[in-house]
């Protein structure tokens, strides 16, 4: 049943509308557009051929002859399984439309011997109802389903989109995370999973098993990482300044939800001729970053880049690119350097079999909860697609595969998003022969793509953007263009390269012009960290000069206006570790129901939280270390950039003191963030509420996630039951 048809069903079932009327209503219409999709894009032929097998030729639009599973071909129109006329259809729904009454008829019955004044049916009673009805019968069939999966449908409603695996393979969708998982004790907007609801494996790869998802009224997180080559040592350093800075100890991608990197496009320098290969620092550090193992850290994976990219870049075949250049005019399945030294590198760090939508199907490795993506090219260079280890809500992902032993590996994420044509051989999966080329045919700066991926992945009223952190490979002089080659290219004789080359654009260049497309709101939540790079300009594949970059940026990092930068950034961060939480837990309640408008006025009750796990070492340095208050303020003309000079009351952690040290409780051990607020404004109001975090030693107010907001946005956003 969809989400939204049931939200509907709760209303019904409290009113008292009739199992037909809300079959009529609601339902039918399903069954119908299933219908009609099962037989457009899914029926499969059933010719049978003479060793047994069936055809494997579906639908029917496509259906030209017999195709056996070894390509034997036999004339022959389709066959369908069931003749889909009218009055067969039609008894099909009526027995859709007789068990659903009953289903509805049993959810509404009350237990025999108790007081139905004791047990009157609410929309908390109709929630749990509906729980234990599921899971009983997910039980029933708990042995079917141990043998069914899927990656591109949640077998749990066999309606929403999945996007969290768990280690037997099963995947589901947030909304069934949330009604069949149990609420974390220790974790905000999580929910914990000790079996599988579908096929009851349980043990001890699925006791600590958590689902987090982004809080309801919380803001989003972004991080996204520009290609160069062996200068990806340079994001590494920014990003070791940032985690320096905030000082928790937690790992990078806790601190965002989303995380882009891409590889970098072809720059052609007369000195070098065209030798600049490609190793995709942006998308293979955003993987990294994402997915590595909790117990190492960036320094481990500064020691894995250098070596890999010096594995890489020290058996160059440029000889044999230039004794075939005429060959490879026509062709792009030759390059400069092997792809190997890369592939051997990345599988040594993720697994051989390691799958990027669902590690947790390999020992050591569990579900992330951070969003990652990296960018690539499907065939030659014509099409741009996103690889990520997330589906969209609405289904969209086109390289996700229904079968997990086909859906893509991190390296092979690594390889696809790495393809410079030319350079590195293209990456061809070899389950269903896809080719993929370098990502930054469309994108050297992904910021623009990462922005627009939050709309899509959160497109229910649409979360407000926390930081936008875009991180550079350094900036340098551009290199003199090699007029020759490029003549050749806008001739059209090197195809992959002309489409590159119109699509691909220094990656300062890519982020001015997204900075300059967005909003002013949006403006003063992007940071950019691009440190200059002066001398001789620095080679794509010069690896013998990883270790100066690595020194200059670092000291970039430690004065003036880069740690200005870095010092900003970090501090963001560490504000949008807290967010407000409404009370009611999603459950939407009209804007003028008790409770909700008082004496004419709206109100918004709450509590603010902190995303780090409760009782952590993170938490503790950060209330302890870090954060010293809380702070509200209200401003009428709506505009933030007053703020400052504004007053700003204090929030108290208790009844003397707002210092968010006494969120630890030094006798117990306990610490956690549980700070009561409450929001007011006139209906319509255009007021900017904003709750604010003062550091330690700064008397700068930072806005805490999903903060500046009029009381429209926040009571939009309490509303939302489903968090995604």
């Amino acid at each position: 049943m969809r989400r939204s048809t049931f939200d509907t069903h709760r209303i019904a079932f409290l009113v008292g509308v009739s199992p037909d009327e809300a079959f009529v209503r609601d339902i039918k219409p399903i069954c119908d557009a299933g219908i009609d999709e099962y037989l457009h894009n899914y029926e499969s032929c059933v010719y049978t051929f003479p060793d047994g097998s069936l055809c494997v030729s579906r639908p029917e639009r496509s259906h030209l002859h017999h195709m056996s599973k070894h390509s034997v071909v036999v004339p022959g129109v389709f066959e369908r399984r069931l003749k889909w006329y009218s009055g067969h259809r039609a008894r099909w729904v009526d027995e859709v439309r007789r068990q659903f009454a009953i289903e509805y008829q049993s959810l509404l019955e009350r237990p025999s011997g108790v007081d139905p004044a004791a047990n009157k049916l609410n929309s908390r009673s109709l929630d749990d109802r509906v729980r234990a009805r599921r899971q009983r019968m997910h039980r029933e069939h708990a042995a079917v389903w141990a043998n069914i999966k899927s990656y591109k449908t949640c077998f749990s409603c066999l309606d929403g989109v999945p996007d969290h695996v768990l280690a037997c393979g099963h995947a589901y969708c947030p909304w069934c995370v949330q009604e069949l998982g149990v609420p974390s004790a220790d974790r905000e907007c999580a929910w914990t999973f000790a079996e599988c609801c579908l096929c009851c494996r349980g043990g001890d790869d699925l006791n600590t098993y958590y689902i987090q998802l982004k809080p309801r009224c919380a803001g989003v997180r972004v991080l996204t990482l520009d290609g160069g080559g062996i200068r990806g040592v340079i994001e590494l350093v920014l990003l070791q300044a940032i985690a320096d800075e905030a000082g928790l100890g937690v790992p990078v991608r806790d601190y965002f939800d989303l995380i882009v990197g891409t590889s970098t496009g072809i720059k052609l320098c007369c000195s070098y001729y065209c030798k600049r290969y490609l190793l995709s620092p942006g998308g293979l550090i955003a993987l990294a970053v994402a997915i590595y193992p909790k117990n190492k850290g960036l320094p481990e994976l500064m020691t894995f880049f250098k070596a890999a990219a010096t594995a890489t870049f020290s058996q160059s075949r440029l000889a044999k690119f230039f004794s075939k250049l005429g060959i490879m005019m026509f062709s792009i399945n030759d390059s400069i350097y092997s792809a190997d030294a890369l592939e051997a590198a990345t599988k040594d760090l993720f697994g051989n079999d390691t799958s990027l939508f669902a590690p947790a199907l390999t020992s050591g490795h569990s579900q992330i909860s951070t969003r990652v993506a990296v960018t690539s090219s499907i065939g030659y260079a014509d099409t741009m697609t996103l690889i990520s280890n997330y589906n969209h809500p609405q289904g969209r992902n086109e390289t996700r595969e229904e079968d997990s032993a086909k859906d893509i590996r991190i390296w092979e994420a690594a390889l696809a998003t790495s393809a410079a044509p030319y350079y590195l051989p293209p990456f061809r999966k070899p389950e269903n022969g896809t080719m993929y080329v370098d990502g930054a045919v469309f994108a050297n700066c992904p910021a623009s793509f990462a922005y627009n991926e939050t709309k899509a992945l959160w497109p229910h009223h649409a979360a407000s953007l926390d930081l936008l952190v875009s991180l550079s490979t350094g900036q340098q002089p551009k290199p003199r263009s090699h007029g020759g080659l490029q003549k050749l290219i806008r001739n059209g004789i090197l195809r992959t390269f002309a489409n590159m080359l119109m699509h691909q654009s220094d990656s300062n260049e890519s982020w001015e012009k997204f900075e300059s497309s967005c909003p002013s709101p949006v403006k003063s939540r992007l940071h950019r960290l691009e440190p200059p790079l002066v001398g001789e300009r620095v080679a794509l594949d010069d690896y013998s000069r990883m270790d100066e970059l690595a020194s200059t940026v670092e000291d970039w990092t430690k004065t003036g206006k880069g740690r200005t930068k870095v010092q900003s950034t970090a501090h963001v961060l560490l504000a949008s570790l807290f967010f407000f939480e409404p009370d009611g837990g999603g459950i939407a309640v009209p804007s003028d129901t008790p409770g909700r408008l008082r004496e004419g006025r709206n109100q918004l009750s709450g509590s603010i939280r902190c995303r780090l796990p409760r009782n952590s070492n993170g938490l503790r340095k950060l209330l302890v270390e870090k954060a010293e208050s809380l702070w509200s303020i209200v401003l009428e003309n709506g505009d933030a950039r007053g703020a400052d000079q504004a007053f700003w009351d204090p929030i108290r952690v208790s009844d003397v003191s707002e210092d968010l040290a006494n969120c630890v409780n030094e006798e117990t051990g306990e610490c956690y963030v549980n700070l009561n607020i409450t929001f007011e404004d006139e209906p319509g109001g255009q007021r900017l509420h904003i709750i604010g975090l003062k550091l330690r030693g700064h008397d700068k107010r930072i806005p805490i996630s999903g903060f500046p907001s009029t009381m429209a946005a926040l009571m939009e956003r309490a509303d939302t039951r489903w968090l995604q």
